[in-house]
């Protein structure tokens, strides 16, 4: 969610982010913080030839050819941007790649979640732009009648219902359902 909003501001957008708990973080937080890049600066001071190929290859074995393979591509066509992305905003991985979890060769980048979320939050709190609600949680999207464009979030804090209007747009961003078998599968 934060990278999202802070990509948003960047773009110029007031954003509204919008946290069901009482504090940010969430499962991203206690995850391993384990991504799989390929093609990175770091790959090759460690002599790993990588490519998105091998990458697309690996993530839908992975995925027991199961995964959507459009959405597959989506992220590895984007993963190099968002590696450097990333560390264009201060996010520090380990100096060290790993082949984990069904990877053929060493591309798994880590970084420690907490660090990864601190400094996401801490930009988009200096822009300025981005405004956080804890502790209210999204009930539903509105759409507009005529267009059937989706316009609003109607969301509950404290018992009250309120509506964020967006002209933009509205990104959704949520973890939790990994423990979810029938989710994951979908």
């Amino acid at each position: 969610g934060f990278a999202a909003a802070l990509e948003a501001s960047e773009l110029g957008a007031d954003v509204i982010l919008l946290e069901k708990q009482a504090s940010t973080g969430g499962s991203s937080v206690i995850s391993s913080g384990s991504f799989a890049f390929a093609g990175t600066d770091l790959q090759r001071t460690h002599g790993v030839e990588d490519s998105d190929e091998l990458l697309f290859r690996d993530l839908r074995e992975v995925g027991e050819f199961e995964n959507d393979e459009a959405i597959v591509n989506v992220y590895v066509l984007n993963q190099l941007d968002t590696y450097q992305w990333l560390r264009a905003h201060g996010v520090e991985f380990s100096p060290f790649v790993e082949a984990l979890s069904g990877q053929s060769v060493p591309r798994v980048h880590k970084v420690e979640p907490a660090d990864l979320h601190r400094t996401l939050a801490e930009h988009c709190h200096k822009s300025g732009r981005v405004r956080v609600i804890t502790s209210a949680q999204a009930q539903r999207l509105v759409r507009n009648e005529r267009s059937g464009r989706v316009e609003a979030v109607l969301a509950k804090k404290d018992g009250t219902y309120f509506k964020v209007n967006a002209s933009d747009g509205i990104v959704l961003t949520s973890g939790g359902f990994g423990r979810n078998r029938e989710l994951v599968h979908r």
